[in-house]
């Protein structure tokens, strides 16, 4: 009745049972915990204690009834209990016979089985092997010694799998009721497993690592607290030293030029303090023996033992600056070479200055202090035995003097000659060959002996001056015959003008007479004239009238060729308009629709392209006579290669373009007399116009459909040669 009182009467009875049951059993005192629920339901867990009082050891009526509350310590123990449960690690206790008395989830997960298999199982049952039985009963008298042990060896699941554990002991303090087998250990087992497969790659990761960066080309580093940690032999070597004399013990700095150390602290402390991860730059280093050379480092911010540090790659670059350096030489002193060659040909024409202009570029190309050049007069072979060349020298003069004997010996032997100066310096001087011979020599004084870049810049400077000095000699060779050629033009102008006064005024005379006398008869005795006789005088008549144009088309031909030129801008179109015009008041019963584009404008000779035009315009009016609506066209267009061209189109009758070619050969036609009049000189003289202008002329066409001449008269690509048409 009491116990109802404070529980509730359902939840009573397995508590008193088992009250009652220790009573019975001669206990005098009973503890029992249960789990309740109060009036109002709410969970309850209690601690029940009942004792018998001592004057009434046998009267059940009279007991001491004690009732705890143990609802707080029931919920630490469950946040206990979840904790054990959560854990990744496998947790056992081992009871006091040696027994696994409990085991949480992640045990049963690791050791293969099931709670319940692993529950009344020896602990050293997990052992793999004797060794991991001993070591684990080591570790288990220790920590029943001491309260705590940890040790290492290889357990063996319910699943038979083998695999390294890490284990930890800790003694548990003694239980009330607790027997006397001895104290409780709470057991922590981790697989190590994974954790030495990682640190077995990782070895063998540094060991790979360490066996590349010792036999690496290039220097390796990882640099704290600015001191080496780690170098390995090429690094060392760059720089003179061996690996264990630089490694903890040399600071970085001792390393770099004085002038490169700020640079070198500031990108190692960006590096370091996370303002940079990697950085790629360059400095000059400063070996053992104190030379300077220049090397390129690529490092990355890494940890060291727990600690910044900067881990990276160098690479000795001191030749590769060097010959760069050399390369930018060379190609700037090629480029000098160039603009020195074109100032030699400037000059050509005075030998002194020629000389004087050769020894300024060669101080110029190799930081000469002086240069002396000796050359044998127009070009020709110097040496023992033939005219003493002409000197010429520029830069300093002591230097200069010194220079001659060089140049000397160097002509006598022809050779390059190397020797040292009195005054200091040192003398490169080469030969100079002009188509096989010696024609001179060119000596140099330098501060320092001629590195390969100076000698090499110097013999192609030799070798432009030679020849240069061949297309001199080349040059006079065609100045001279060019001046003989025009001395024969000039006589064969003289005779060709002769000749057309000749034709002019002998062929003139006669051939009136014979058109006047024939005229005469056919005026005066015509009637008296049978048809055929009459017939036979026109013919006459007719022939000596295409005589005396044939003579006045070859006489203006011939001044095409030979009257003075005088360019100046001329409106095309004007004079475009001026012939037509013309052409269609000579024809005035003709329809022709003309087209003249407005303000096209050359630089030409008004005389000569009137000319030109008149012939070009003539030949399309009159190849469009056959036509009922004649057109004739003059235009321009811009050509491929920008220049602009000019043209006459037309409608007339065309011509077969197989037979272009012809067209402007004097004499040349491809309709006959009787079909269109001409004398074959009028394209042949637009030609010679077009050809004395600088530029070129051709023609399209196609039968029936008109044709079109397009000319220029500037220079350009294309243009007229004096050895034919420009088609």
């Amino acid at each position: 009745a009491g116990l109802e009182r404070i529980v509730r009467a359902s939840e009573v009875a397995p508590a008193v049972g088992a009250i009652l049951e220790a009573l019975l059993a001669g206990r005098e005192t009973v503890t029992v915990e249960a789990r309740q629920r109060t009036w109002e339901g709410a969970p309850l867990e209690v601690a029940v204690g009942v004792s018998l009082l001592p004057e009434a050891r046998h009267d059940w009526s009279r007991v001491l009834v004690a009732v705890r509350d143990l609802t707080p310590v029931a919920r630490v123990r469950d946040r206990l209990r979840a904790l054990h449960e959560a854990t990744p690690d496998a947790v056992l206790v081992r009871a006091g016979d040696g027994r696994i008395a409990d085991a949480n989830g992640a045990a049963a997960a690791i050791l293969g089985c099931a709670r319940e298999a692993l529950a009344g199982r020896p602990l050293a049952a997990l052992a793999a092997d004797a060794a991991a039985s001993e070591a684990l009963e080591a570790a288990v008298r220790r920590a029943l010694r001491e309260g705590a042990a940890e040790s290492e060896w290889t357990a063996r699941g319910c699943d038979g799998r083998e695999f390294p554990v890490e284990v930890r002991l800790r003694r548990l303090p003694a239980l009330a009721g607790e027997g006397a087998a001895g104290p409780s250990l709470l057991c922590v087992l981790r697989d190590v497993g994974a954790r030495r497969e990682a640190e077995r790659a990782l070895r063998e990761s540094e060991a790979k690592f360490r066996d590349l960066a010792e036999k690496a080309l290039v220097g390796v580093y990882l640099i704290q607290d600015g001191v080496l940690r780690y170098a390995n032999p090429r690094l060392a070597e760059i720089f003179g030293y061996r690996a264990e004399e630089i490694v903890e013990t040399l600071p970085v700095s001792a390393l770099v030029h004085p002038d490169d150390r700020e640079l070198v602290a500031r990108n190692l402390r960006r590096r370091l303090e996370g303002e940079a991860e990697a950085l790629r730059y360059r400095f000059r280093g400063l070996r053992r023996d104190g030379a300077v050379i220049q090397v390129e480092v690529y490092g990355v911010r890494t940890a060291y033992r727990g600690r910044p540090a900067v881990l990276g790659t160098l690479l000795d670059v001191t030749a590769q600056i060097e010959a760069e350096a050399r390369e930018r030489r060379l190609r700037d002193g090629l480029l000098a070479l160039g603009r020195w060659s074109r100032a030699l040909l400037q000059v050509r024409s005075d030998e002194r200055r020629f000389r004087e202009v050769a020894c300024e570029g060669a101080c110029e190309l190799v930081a000469a202090r002086a240069a002396v050049l000796a050359l044998a007069r127009n070009g020709g072979a110097a040496g023992p035995g033939r005219e003493p060349p002409v000197v010429a020298a520029a830069g300093d003069a002591a230097d200069a003097a010194g220079l001659e004997a060089a140049v000397r010996a160097a002509v006598r032997d022809g050779r390059a000659v190397r020797a040292e100066l009195e005054g200091g310096g040192h003398a490169l001087a080469l030969p100079v060959p002009v188509e096989g011979e010696t024609a001179g020599a060119l000596a140099v004084s330098l501060p320092q002996p001629p590195d390969e870049v100076a000698e090499r810049l110097l013999e192609l400077y030799v070798e432009r001056l030679g020849v240069t000095l061949e297309n001199l000699r080349l040059l006079r060779s065609l100045e001279d015959r060019v001046a003989r050629r025009t001395s024969q033009l000039e006589v064969a102008n003289r005779e060709l003008e002769s000749f057309a006064y000749s034709v002019s005024h002998d062929l003139r005379a006669p051939l009136r007479a014979i058109d006047g006398f024939a005229r005469a008869v056919l005026e005066d005795h015509g009637e008296r004239l049978p048809p055929e006789g009459r017939a036979y005088l026109e013919r006459v008549c007719h022939a000596a009238e295409r005589m005396g144009r044939l003579i006045d088309d070859l006489l203006a031909l011939s001044r095409v060729t030979r009257r003075e030129m005088h360019r100046r801008p001329v409106d095309l179109s004007a004079l475009a308009r001026a012939v037509a015009d013309e052409l269609a008041a000579a024809e005035p019963g003709r329809k022709v629709e003309v087209r003249i584009a407005p303000g096209l404008v050359a630089e030409a000779d008004p005389g000569l392209v009137r000319l030109l035009l008149e012939n070009l315009l003539r030949n399309a009016w009159k190849y469009t006579r056959p036509r009922k609506r004649a057109r004739v066209e003059f235009g321009a267009e811009r050509g491929a290669a920008g220049a602009t061209v000019f043209y006459v189109r037309d409608n007339g009758v065309g011509f077969d373009p197989r037979h272009a070619g012809r067209l402007f050969q004097p004499f040349q036609r491809l309709h006959r007399d009787e079909e269109f009049e001409g004398t074959g000189i009028g394209l042949a003289t637009a030609f010679r116009v077009v050809r004395r202008h600088g530029g070129r002329i051709w023609a399209d066409a196609e039968p029936g459909r008109g044709a079109v001449f397009r000319f220029t008269l500037e220079p350009g690509p294309g243009g007229l040669t004096e050895g034919g048409p420009g088609l």
